[in-house]
């Protein structure tokens, strides 16, 4: 279990990484139980219980390679395809994992965000998403995931709008439950996913 501060960002989420917290590590078909407490003598605590999406993978990226420059240095980098600035096209990726017999796949999402050769472990400029990352948006996603529940996405052009490194990354959500006293619509997601880059030039 573990127990971090509730401050949430203007849109009312939260989110937490290992790289917050690193006894939060990934195993699968593990659940998890995340305790959110607010601040204060009188503070209240909000519980989530979720077991994250089986692992998946992005086919387009799978056996893909090419030679970067980061940080004035040449890479032979796996999971990289070149990618033409001109004339813009837009990017087609399909999941590896199936849906049980009978049953939908889970809900994914893509986000794109450019990296900066020079500093790479800054956080990409998010360029696209389907994330759901507002309250509405999210309260959205809650009552009917179903137009997430697809095997293939579209990126479009826009979202590569210089040359430059690219990630792409897929995330597989599963729903947890949270506890009675949460707001009425307030999910926990657990995301599992795959990334590759872009180099658009």
């Amino acid at each position: 279990m573990i127990t971090v501060p509730a401050v949430a960002d203007p849109a009312g989420t939260y989110a937490i990484s290992s790289k917050d917290e690193p006894r939060l590590t990934f195993e699968i078909g593990v659940p998890y139980r995340l305790i959110l407490q607010t601040a204060g003598a009188d503070g209240e605590a909000y519980g989530a219980r979720f077991v994250p999406a089986p692992p998946t993978d992005i086919a387009e990226f799978k056996d893909s390679k090419c030679t970067v420059t980061v940080s004035g240095a040449m890479y032979t980098s796996p999971r990289c395809k070149d990618w033409p600035l001109s004339p813009p096209k837009e990017l087609v990726i399909n999941r590896t994992d199936t849906a049980p017999p009978g049953q939908e796949l889970l809900p994914a999402f893509v986000l794109v965000g450019k990296i900066d050769p020079q500093n790479p472990s800054a956080a990409p400029q998010i360029t696209f998403k389907t994330v759901p990352d507002t309250a509405d948006k999210l309260l959205k996603y809650v009552l009917s995931d179903h137009d997430y529940r697809v095997p293939q996405f579209t990126i479009p052009a826009t979202a590569f709008p210089q040359p430059g490194l690219y990630l792409v990354s897929l995330l597989v959500a599963k729903q947890g439950k949270v506890s009675g006293n949460a707001f009425l619509g307030s999910t926990a997601l657990a995301a599992t996913g795959a990334a590759g880059i872009l180099w658009v030039r």
